[in-house]
């Protein structure tokens, strides 16, 4: 999943002449989009992540630095890889996890490990060992049979809370022009 704001430049501010102050301009808009990343974008979208996640989710969210592609576009990102960002932003349909064949460990292995949960074995009331590869199958097909009985409805809750974000992340980039006018005003940039 990825959270992308580029800048794209429409043309240097009227005050500028062809040429001139490029790498000024360029250095400035490159901080405001770092600054727009790295120290809102990021921490909101770590914020947004319900109490009942694992913190693994939150630590997922990197922030790439900003960087001018070939067209001139400056792009800064905020990405995850973790599939559990996009299961609670765009929902999933109703599946059944693979239990695994053979001696293959089940999809859902790592997840019961991580989860702080004594699973119970309701038939015998035993603790199921996570680390015999029998037992780990038999409460994997049952937590996946529950997969299988419930949709998981989009909440958007990362897309959202970009979307609030878009409007902190205009006025960066406004203040960033703001900022190379004075410059050039005061004559403090590079000379020709």
């Amino acid at each position: 999943m990825v959270f992308d704001i580029a800048w794209k430049f429409k043309g240097l501010p009227e005050i500028l002449t062809p040429g001139a102050y490029e790498e000024l301009n360029e250095q400035i808009y490159t901080v405001a989009v770092d600054n727009f990343t790295f120290g809102e974008l990021r921490p909101a979208l770590i914020n947004a992540v319900p109490d009942r996640v694992t913190g693994a989710l939150a630590n997922s969210f990197q922030a790439v630095p900003a960087r001018r592609d070939p067209e001139g576009i400056i792009r800064g990102s905020v990405v995850t890889s973790d599939v559990a960002a996009l299961v609670l932003d765009q929902g999933a349909k109703r599946h059944r996890p693979s239990v695994g064949r053979g001696m293959d460990e089940p999809v859902l292995a790592t997840w019961m490990r991580r989860k702080p949960i004594d699973f119970v074995d309701r038939v015998t009331g035993k603790r199921i060992d996570l680390r015999n590869l029998r037992d780990l199958k038999r409460a994997a097909f049952v937590i996946g049979r529950q997969f299988s009985r419930r949709r998981r409805p989009k909440k958007r809750i990362f897309t959202k809370t970009f979307d609030q974000k878009r409007q902190s992340a205009e006025e960066i980039l406004n203040r960033a022009a703001e900022r190379i006018e004075e410059i050039v005003r005061k004559g403090q940039g590079p000379r020709q």
